[in-house]
């Protein structure tokens, strides 16, 4: 393990904030599983100087009230060109900035690199940067959180870049204090979210809810799915399959509109190390070869939809993302789940099992003055991806 170091350290009359580079600063609590020690554990094991997990700390008193997770990633002078693309516009004057953009970032620092700073996961779509107490209201924790962005960028920590991702809108007075200290608002896809009924017991219950199109949609899915075996992977299968797990990773990652990290193969061994039965691997075999797989985390009565990965010449002849996606409703309702959380990207097809929109803001900051005024002209021209939600269910069947 590595020193236990105080990177930096503020104290106010009221509160006092530590930066810190040993989890063991982060208390046992009932926190969100993104933010519990297990899951921050295995995420740092598994980066391997890659990234560094840096751990803020606020005590009030002795007391520790909040604390969260910061990525520290270094860009470097290629690494800012397989980011994919920045805007989720294809305006040409957003396609030309953005080339103007990624050549200015590389230039700095005499190429040496650019530092980011993530409050948040960057794995991950949701409000996962900090863990609060409970009975902390929302005027304290966004001058907790105000507090705690102010001091990052007047550390040592020396960051190019902040990004304070995934707010939602119980968070409106931190929106306010991030835009008032020049933070720029990018306009971020929605996450993907679906709540189970009480009334619903058995999968049966789930296919009935559906209209007639839906469900004739998903008899389809599921007749083409013949041939198809899916089965659990323990720890031991991870380990011994984590080279054609990192390949269909990659074929998922790679096709992204947005790359801003690429986890290693070692994560998803991690995670089931760490964690145990509260991460859960499936793959899905053609004639015994691993052709595709999804991940998911249960925490707090809900069902996390986590990375997956696909083979997708089968995706095409067995509808196997979407079959991946009846698997995980079925999963959460078997497991007592109330909410599933399927994260951001393809809203259509996730909207087609009964997933809906929910806004989750992420704000940016450049330390360079002139870049962040630039952040700003540009972010007015980018607009939000359109798309077509569907409804599958029959009115009054939720």
């Amino acid at each position: 393990m590595q020193a236990c170091k105080t990177r930096n350290k503020v104290v106010s009359n009221a509160i006092r904030i530590e930066i810190r580079n040993d989890i063991d600063v982060i208390p046992e609590v009932n926190a969100q599983i993104y933010l519990c020690k297990e899951y921050l554990t295995a995420f740092q094991e598994s980066l391997k100087g890659k990234s560094n997990l840096l751990y803020p700390v606020i005590y009030r008193g002795e007391e520790i009230v909040a604390y969260g997770s910061i990525q520290e990633i270094k860009i470097d002078y290629a690494s800012i060109h397989s980011f994919g693309r920045l805007f989720s516009s294809d305006k040409t004057i957003l396609i030309c900035l953005e080339g103007m953009l990624k050549s200015f970032v590389s230039s700095l620092n005499n190429k040496k690199g650019v530092k980011l700073l993530v409050l948040g996961n960057t794995q991950v779509s949701g409000p996962y940067g900090m863990w609060f107490k409970e009975e902390l209201n929302e005027t304290e924790r966004a001058l907790y959180w105000e507090a705690l962005v102010q001091k990052i960028e007047h550390s040592d920590l020396n960051a190019d870049i902040l990004i304070v991702k995934d707010l939602d809108n119980f968070q409106s007075l931190l929106k306010k204090t991030l835009v008032t200290n020049k933070y720029k608002e990018i306009s971020a896809l929605p996450i993907m979210k679906m709540e189970i009924p009480n009334a619903w017991k058995t999968t049966e219950d789930y296919y009935e809810a559906f209209s007639s199109k839906y469900r004739i949609r998903a008899h389809s899915a599921r007749k083409k799915f013949s041939g198809i075996v899916r089965r659990e992977l323990n720890f031991e299968d991870l380990v011994g399959c984590k080279e054609e797990i990192e390949y269909l990773y990659k074929n998922v990652y790679n096709r992204a509109r947005f790359r801003l990290f690429q986890v290693q193969d070692s994560y998803f061994i991690a995670l089931k190390k760490c964690l145990k039965e509260k991460f859960k691997v499936f793959g899905y075999y053609k004639n015994d070869v691993l052709v595709g797989f999804n991940s998911i985390l249960i925490s707090q009565n809900t069902c996390e939809a986590h990375l997956i990965g696909l083979n997708y010449e089968f995706n095409k002849t067995n509808s196997l993302y979407l079959n991946m996606l009846y698997d995980i409703v079925e999963e959460a309702i078997l497991s007592g789940c109330n909410c599933i959380d399927f994260g951001r990207t393809a809203m259509e097809i996730k909207s087609t099992v009964g997933a809906v929109p929910s806004d989750a803001d992420v704000f940016l900051k450049f330390t360079n003055p002139l870049l962040n005024n630039l952040a700003s002209f540009i972010l007015k021209k980018n607009t939000k991806e359109k798309w077509l939600q569907r409804h599958p269910f029959k009115e009054n069947s939720k």
